[in-house]
């Protein structure tokens, strides 16, 4: 979960200029989750950080869908090979 979430976070791949809505701070769990309710009174608070939390949430969306499609193409295994199968293999 760190290494997906870390990686959403830097989606744009300007890590270090990407700077997240401060309702999508507001709204963050140290284990990833998000409170909806701190993002939206986040929001009501300061209504102008509305473009920045949607671009935020469009560079997630894109690099979960990366994320994803990496994951299709390694398969089940990740890219490793089937270590079981190559014992049986060799015996």
């Amino acid at each position: 979960m760190t290494g997906r979430r870390v990686l959403v976070t830097g989606a744009t791949g300007f890590i270090g200029r990407q700077t997240l809505a401060p309702a999508a701070l507001a709204g963050m769990h140290s284990d990833g989750t998000v409170n909806q309710r701190a993002v939206l009174g986040s929001l009501l608070r300061r209504p102008g950080q509305l473009p920045l939390l949607l671009r935020n949430a469009i560079d997630t969306r894109t690099a979960l869908r990366a994320l994803s499609r990496g994951r299709r193409l390694l398969g089940p295994g990740l890219g490793y090979p089937d270590f079981g199968q190559l014992l049986v293999d060799v015996a």
